[in-house]
């Protein structure tokens, strides 16, 4: 059973390694060089130890969003998992994807145990049924120097899980929610309030010149108004960035964990499975959100 929960996290490891989610289609080999894990993990890993977290998943039919709001959902409620260590150090097993070849390495605890206190449940036309999420395990990732980090839960799936069109197939199942230092984050909103006053103030010059351009009757100035609105428009787009589209803002969507680490409660859902129809090898895929209550 560890070899299995072992294999379950590495994997989903990896896949994380793709900032933009898309997945991987191979994973590395054995790197031990880098997968140092220093000590502020180990310590911020083991404060987690006997916490529990309350989980609802919401998985649509479509995660794109234009299709989103009218797509069939399949919401499972009440899963409640203990986050436990133990499972092991034996950190050089575990693959991690080429990514972090780079000059900022992740850093991880490797697998630790979970375990689990109540399964989820949906209702369907047949009534309540509950969802089976076992081999449960977990894991914290951070890269070096970044503020931020993951919790990561892995599960296997033993069989689909369908509710009218929204379905949830077997295999993989993994959750990830964004973890952050107290100041951290703070050093970040900071940051991000920063940014966004600054982009509002190029895209209200640019809005501003182009309202002066429709006023004046002077051909001169229109171009004169023009050009500006050309200018603020282009400062705008060149700063434009979604890198802080994760940075919570509003302190009802944390939780307190120990050790001065605060957890968003919206994840993110991701699931591995083999197309046996097509012959494919197993692929990760969104597929859907996560939302956490402390116990």
């Amino acid at each position: 059973m560890m070899n299995n929960r072992i294999s379950v996290l590495a994997a989903f490891a990896a896949f994380l390694g793709i900032v933009s989610w898309s997945g991987v289609s191979a994973f590395l080999v054995s790197n031990p060089e880098l997968q140092v894990v220093t000590p502020f993990l180990d310590d911020f890993a083991k404060a987690q130890e006997g916490v529990k977290l309350h989980v609802d998943l919401d998985i649509p039919e479509h995660v794109a969003a234009k299709k989103r709001a009218s797509s069939s959902r399949l919401f499972i409620n009440n899963l409640t998992i203990e986050l436990k260590g133990g499972l092991g150090d034996d950190r050089s097993k575990t693959p991690l994807p080429d990514k972090y070849k780079g000059p900022a390495p992740i850093t991880r605890t490797g697998p630790l145990d979970l375990e689990t206190h109540s399964h989820g449940t949906f209702v369907s036309v047949k009534g309540t049924q509950t969802v089976k999420l076992e081999h449960g395990c977990w894991e914290m990732t951070w890269i070096m120097g970044r503020p931020s980090g993951s919790i990561l839960c892995a599960f296997e799936l033993a069989e689909d899980v369908t509710r009218n069109d929204a379905k949830l197939h077997a295999g993989r199942l993994y959750m990830s929610f964004p973890v952050f230092t107290e100041q951290g984050l703070e050093e970040m909103r900071l940051k991000k309030s920063n940014y966004e006053l600054t982009y509002k103030k190029h895209s209200d010059k640019q809005q501003e010149e182009l309202e002066k351009v429709n006023v004046t009757s002077n051909l001169f100035m229109k171009a004169v108004h023009f050009r500006r609105a050309v200018a603020a428009n282009e400062k705008a787009s060149l700063m434009r960035t979604n890198a802080y589209d994760h940075i919570p803002s509003n302190n009802d969507d944390l939780i307190s964990l120990g050790d001065g680490l605060v957890l968003f409660k919206k994840g993110s859902v991701f699931s591995q499975r083999t197309d046996a129809e097509k012959g494919s090898a197993a692929r990760e895929a969104y597929v859907g959100d996560a939302f956490v209550k402390q116990q």
